[in-house]
């Protein structure tokens, strides 16, 4: 069912091997037949196949879980087709894993390829950084407890209290009725404080959170996505210019999401 869900021909446009075909002007084809979505209808949907969860991951326009990490999001900056993620034989013998934009004959210019491994690596890094920022500034916006005057003061109180009673000042009878309440009140700000503090640690494991995940083994490729897809909306692959040559970040252009405009759904 979410492979037809997922499908791009419901409203309307014509696709290749799951991908939407444009025109010269960068338009989508339209297909000889009545839709049955339009398109918001059809986005309203993706939007609620998403909602179900970071398991769900990031899908290919066939309802199909890709294989490779930055599938959904590559594109190639010769000719903003979306590129694939595939294999290619090593230069010592085995395989290697690479990004490529599709031939002409598939809606892309065949000009653009580059080594998955590195991309990915860098990639990562930056989603995890972007997470890191984006769980750092809801710390700094977490005000610090604002009662540690009234806490002391209320601790001096007890004090003078304690010595007036000790030097013989006031009696037992008017000291301890003072002292109950004085004591409630400590508690109540004691409380108060250790909610506060539990507030900032839980937003500060939240920083080491998404790093900490990626390097568990059981964190699925589909849950990486999700995480990818939290801060970015397409990964750019610029052309080199012909040749093999070392990795160049430069190249790699990421499209963060903007958050304000377009909110995540989890």
């Amino acid at each position: 069912m979410e492979q037809i869900l997922t499908n791009p021909r419901l409203h309307g446009v014509r696709t290749y091997k799951g991908e939407v075909l444009l025109s010269s002007d960068g338009e989508p084809i339209r297909g000889q037949w009545e839709p049955i979505l339009t398109e918001e209808q059809f986005a309203a949907v993706q939007q609620l196949i998403k909602s179900y969860g970071p398991r769900a991951g990031v899908r290919d326009g066939r309802g199909h879980t890709t294989k490779y990490l930055l599938s959904p999001f590559v594109r190639c900056g010769g000719c903003g087709t979306r590129m694939r993620g595939g294999q290619r034989p090593a230069a010592g013998g085995g395989k290697v894993h690479v990004y490529f934009c599709r031939d002409r004959n598939e809606g892309g210019c065949g000009g653009c390829s580059r080594m998955g491994t590195e991309v990915d690596r860098y990639i990562t890094e930056l989603v995890i950084q972007d997470h890191e920022r984006a769980s750092l500034r809801q710390i700094a916006e977490l005000p610090p407890w604002g009662e540690e005057e009234e806490l002391r003061a209320v601790r001096e109180q007890i004090n003078e209290l304690t010595q007036q009673y000790r030097s013989r000042k006031i009696t037992g009878g008017r000291y301890f009725p003072l002292l109950e309440d004085l004591e409630k009140d400590e508690r109540t700000l004691l409380t108060e404080r250790r909610r506060h503090e539990a507030a900032r640690e839980s937003r500060t494991a939240a920083v080491v959170d998404l790093r900490q995940k990626w390097a568990d083994p059981s964190f699925t490729l589909e849950q990486r996505q999700a995480a990818v897809a939290e801060s970015l909306v397409a990964v750019i692959i610029q052309p080199t210019g012909g040749g093999r040559k070392t990795f160049d970040p430069s190249k790699i252009e990421p499209v963060w999401r903007d958050h304000e405009a377009e909110p995540v759904i989890r």
